[in-house]
């Protein structure tokens, strides 16, 4: 039923004029929800659907946000490099613009690629560079995500006095905030 609802939406906001960018929101609604529903072919053809729409459009940050949609999109199709590509470009293009939170976001996607790629210098170094920049902007929410990231491809390296040390500062992070649920997601516990 929902898809059958963003469909006629996408047919009635075609009518419309200048109705492009309204598109472009409602096509990455759909992606959102495709993604949640493991649809991943049709997943695929509304990340490339918004990547052509923004590229019609000349709208370099929306090209980006298509190029992170196509991170999730290709990681699930089991294409690493094409998923490592989009995220450079998404990077590349939040640097052209200035945009450092878009820029930190797509780092962090591109991290979590190279990590599933089993790259961990570059997943090391992406993480790295989200961190920074959040560190930054001040967002030390996001900061604490970023060096849980980083123990997480510590421990994957089989490292883990770097993994606990960057693990004990996303805790004291999610301390500082008051975050008690992210406190707990920081917390290592022995295996059983």
């Amino acid at each position: 039923t929902t898809l059958k609802c963003y469909t006629r939406a996408l047919e009635i906001v075609e009518k419309l004029p200048d109705s492009d960018k309204e598109r472009f929101e409602l096509l990455a609604e759909r992606e959102r929800f495709l993604e949640h529903m493991d649809l991943r072919e049709e997943r695929a053809r509304a990340a490339e659907e918004m990547l052509e729409l923004a590229r019609s459009l000349g709208d370099r940050a929306r090209i980006a946000e298509a190029h992170i949609r196509r991170i999730g999109v290709l990681i699930a199709l089991a294409d690493p490099e094409g998923a490592a590509e989009a995220g450079q470009a998404a990077v590349s293009i939040f640097q052209e613009l200035e945009d450092k939170a878009g820029e930190a976001r797509a780092y962090r996607e591109l991290g979590y690629v190279r990590s599933m790629n089993l790259d961990n210098a570059g997943a090391l170094e992406a993480n790295l560079q989200a961190l920074w920049i959040h560190r930054e902007l001040g967002n030390q929410r996001a900061e604490a995500g970023d060096a849980g990231n980083i123990a997480h491809v510590y421990r994957s390296m089989g490292d883990h006095d770097s993994a606990i040390r960057w693990n004990e500062e996303a805790l004291r992070i999610d301390h500082e905030l008051g975050d008690e649920l992210g406190e707990d997601r920081h917390v290592v516990r022995p295996r059983r």
